[in-house]
């Protein structure tokens, strides 16, 4: 009985997968919580005007809810055209043509939006606390997880920053030396922070590859491939994908820069049991 109610609504929504299907039916319990929630203020109008009118914007809101899932599903019908797959510039295009002939249709849908972010509030309050207590008693959180490398590259910049800021000795080997200079610090030490400053230079590197301002030569014979690569991506399109954001340029690291970035590498595998004070 059950499956048999999933297929119906799936065919009369027109849904192509149980997830689709799952969006439905949540927002459609929101849409019925709303509205009888604004009904069971209204029939304490009498006891609190204040409650009445409450009541009045709760299905306010509920309604701009509901009309504006409407325009968005409707946007979404007139801009694929049964189409499965569109290329995504090609998308935006339609989607800004349809807001433009559209102008009331597109109030409501952005209502929907800001609703559907705000209901999203106490779910993200209720992740954000559990992710704080996983991360304070294991020193990551399953959120962290997803992009494990980006996590450990803001844990080791941080940290390493720290260490060479508070770097009192140095591992053997470094320096023959133990001679005080002026400012108080052996010529060991001194060496070790720049040795800490290397390593950290190379995780910043990867962040900016990670930010997309850095593109990372993995092959220096196939650096003019690269550089052909970096100038399609500098070369601003006239129908940009998302013309309302600013120009973005692309560095391409250079021989001098890769070299660093390796070196930092080589260094942090000779030193990483060493990264103590």
């Amino acid at each position: 009985m059950i499956e048999e109610i999933k297929k119906w609504i799936m065919k009369k929504f027109k849904l192509d997968t149980e997830y689709e299907l799952y969006k439905v039916v949540e927002k459609g319990v929101f849409f019925t919580v709303l509205i009888g929630t604004g009904f069971i203020l209204q029939s304490l109008y009498f006891h609190n005007i204040y409650l009445g009118l409450f009541g009045y914007g709760i299905i306010g809101l509920s309604l701009l809810y509901a009309i504006g899932w409407w325009a968005v599903e409707k946007e979404r019908k007139d801009t694929w055209k049964g189409e499965k797959t569109i290329e995504m510039r090609e998308s935006n295009r339609r989607s800004k043509a349809w807001e433009k002939a559209h102008p009331i249709l597109n109030f409501f849908q952005d209502c929907h939006y800001k609703i559907d972010r705000k209901k999203d509030i106490p779910e993200d309050i209720y992740h954000n606390i559990k992710y704080f207590i996983q991360r304070g008693k294991r020193g990551y959180s399953r959120r962290d997880v997803g992009g494990f490398y980006c996590y450990l590259t803001d844990i080791m910049i941080g940290g390493l920053k720290e260490l060479q800021g508070m770097a009192h000795g140095f591992p053997g080997g470094i320096a023959n030396s133990h001679t005080i200079d002026i400012d108080g610090e052996s010529k060991g030490t001194k060496e070790w922070k720049k040795i800490i400053g290397k390593i950290i230079w190379t995780f910043e590197a990867i962040k900016k590859v990670e930010n997309h301002e850095w593109v990372l030569v993995e092959d220096e014979n196939k650096r003019r491939e690269y550089i052909k690569y970096v100038r399609r991506l500098n070369k601003q399109p006239k129908d940009r994908m998302f013309d309302d954001l600013p120009l973005h340029k692309w560095h391409l690291m250079t021989k001098k820069e890769m070299k660093r970035y390796h070196e930092g590498w080589e260094l942090l595998k000779t030193y990483f049991t060493s990264f103590w004070d």
